[in-house]
C-alpha cells in the first residue's frame, strides 16, 4: 500500500463494522465521501451549482497526486486548453490543475469526452470556504498551454528500466518517442524534444555501449563523444535532462555537478538497502508543491545526493551551473517504512530526488525510480512533476 499511496491501519483483533455493497468505482468513491468528515459533502461527480448572476464560481481543479491527472492534461492542452498550477494555497491545493477558459463544449484530445474531466474536479478551498474565481491568479504562477515534448532513451545493450519507463508513459496517456544512439549523435536535440529521459542505464553503457564485433556495426557503439556533446547543448539551450538511479553518474560526470551520491565512497562502507519502501520528505520547492508530508519510494540499491563544497578560489565551470536544490530528502530518523536497510545515517538528510540549473536549462537527479517496475503508483506523479512543473531554477553566473 505504501508504493500506491495507499493509507495502511492496522487492526489488532477484532472488528465489527456495518457494510454497504457497491456495485461501481463512482457508488464506492460516494461511500468514502460520505463517511469521510473531510471530504467534500456534495458527490464525487456532481456538477457546479447554479450561482447567482453576481456570484463568482468556485474554483475546481484536478488533484496533484492522483495520476489519472496525467491523461486529463494531456487531453485539455492536447485540444488547446491552458491550464494553470497553484503553487500556493491551503493543503489540498498546491499542486493541483486549473483548466482555463471554456473547455466542455466538445470532445478533447484523444476522444476524451469532458465530463470524465469535469467529474475528476474537486473543490480547491480552505478551511473557510471555496475558493471563487477571484482567487485563481492567487493559487499559482505557472499556466501551461502545451504538452511537453519527451524522448525516453533505448540504449542497444537490453534494458528492462527503459521498457518499464516507457509502459509507465502508455499507461498514463502521455506522448514520448523512443531516441536511439544514432539520434542523439545527430544533435540538435531541441526540434524533436524538449526532456529527454534516461532510465537507469550505467554510465559506461551510455558512453561505450555494445563493444564492436559483438554486435552488428549499427548497433555497437554508445554517445560518446558525439551524443554526449549533444545531451550537453541540449540543456545549455534550455533543455530538460532527468537521470533516474544508475544514469545519475553519467549525468554528474557529464556536467561535472557539484553534487556526490552518498552511498558511494569510504564513509558508506556498511550501508545495504537491497530492495525496501523508504519514507523521504518534500522540500518548500515548487516541484515539491503538494506532496504527502512523508513521501514513499523503493529504494534497491539506489542512491542518494549532496551538495559539494565549492572552492571559492578555484576557476569558475566553464558550463554555467546553479545550485543544487533538493526537492525529496531522506528524514534523520524512521527512513525504513518496509524491508531492509542497514547504516540508514549513511542517506539521513540526503536529497532522493533534485535538480540543477545548468545554462538556460536543467538537470533532474533521481536517486531512484519512481518508475519502478511499474509498482510504485504513488511515485509516478514525481517522474512528471520534472517534465511538466516549471520553477526553482537558479540562473547562474559563470562569473560569480
Amino acid at each position: 500500500p505504501f508504493l500506491f499511496g495507499v493509507r495502511r491501519v492496522e487492526v489488532v483483533g477484532e472488528l465489527a463494522v456495518t457494510t454497504e455493497p457497491v456495485t461501481s468505482a463512482d457508488s464506492a468513491l460516494a461511500l468514502i465521501h460520505r463517511h469521510d468528515p473531510g471530504a467534500n459533502p456534495e458527490p464525487f461527480n456532481a456538477p457546479p451549482k447554479e450561482r447567482a448572476g453576481d456570484e463568482p464560481a468556485p474554483v475546481r481543479g484536478l488533484p496533484a497526486r492522483d495520476t489519472d491527472t496525467i491523461g486529463h492534461l494531456v487531453s485539455l492542452l492536447g485540444a488547446g486548453v491552458s491550464v494553470l498550477r497553484a503553487t500556493e494555497g491551503a493543503e489540498g491545493v498546491r499542486g493541483g490543475w486549473i483548466p482555463l477558459g471554456d473547455w466542455r463544449g466538445g470532445l478533447l484530445a484523444g476522444g476524451r469526452d469532458p465530463s470524465d474531466i469535469d467529474a475528476a474536479l474537486v473543490p480547491f478551498g480552505t478551511a473557510h470556504g471555496p475558493l471563487d474565481g477571484n482567487a485563481l491568479q492567487a493559487l499559482g504562477k505557472q499556466t501551461v498551454r502545451s504538452i511537453p515534448r519527451v524522448a525516453i532513451y533505448a540504449p542497444w545493450t537490453a534494458n528492462m528500466d527503459e521498457g518499464w519507463l516507457r509502459w509507465t508513459f502508455e499507461h498514463l496517456g502521455h506522448p514520448y518517442i523512443q531516441v536511439r544512439n544514432a539520434r542523439v549523435r545527430a544533435g540538435n536535440l531541441s526540434a524533436d524534444f524538449d526532456v529527454l529521459i534516461l532510465p537507469s542505464v550505467r554510465a559506461s553503457t551510455i558512453r561505450q555501449g555494445r563493444s564492436q564485433g559483438s554486435v552488428f556495426p549499427e548497433l555497437a557503439g554508445g554517445l560518446d563523444p558525439e551524443g554526449s556533446i549533444a545531451i550537453e547543448e541540449f540543456v545549455r539551450r534550455g533543455g530538460t535532462l532527468i537521470a533516474c538511479e544508475s544514469a545519475c553518474q553519467y549525468a554528474i560526470e557529464l556536467f561535472d555537478l557539484p553534487v556526490e551520491d552518498v552511498t558511494r565512497g569510504k564513509e558508506a562502507e556498511g550501508f545495504n538497502c537491497p530492495g525496501s519502501v523508504l519514507r523521504t520528505v518534500p522540500t518548500p520547492t515548487s516541484h515539491a508543491a503538494g506532496l504527502p508530508l512523508s513521501q514513499p519510494i523503493f529504494f534497491s540499491g539506489s542512491s542518494a545526493f549532496r551538495s559539494q563544497k565549492i572552492d571559492k578560489e578555484a576557476p569558475p565551470p566553464p558550463i554555467a551551473l546553479g545550485t543544487f536544490t533538493p526537492h525529496l530528502n531522506f528524514p534523520s530518523s524512521q527512513t525504513l517504512l518496509s524491508g531492509y536497510i542497514a547504516k540508514p545515517e549513511t542517506i539521513s538528510g540526503a536529497a532522493a530526488w533534485g535538480s540543477i540549473s545548468v545554462g538556460e536549462g536543467s538537470v533532474h537527479l533521481f536517486g531512484f525510480r519512481p518508475h519502478y517496475r511499474s509498482w510504485s503508483h504513488g511515485a509516478f506523479w514525481l517522474l512528471f512533476r520534472a517534465i511538466w512543473v516549471q520553477g526553482d531554477r537558479e540562473k547562474a553566473d559563470p562569473t560569480e
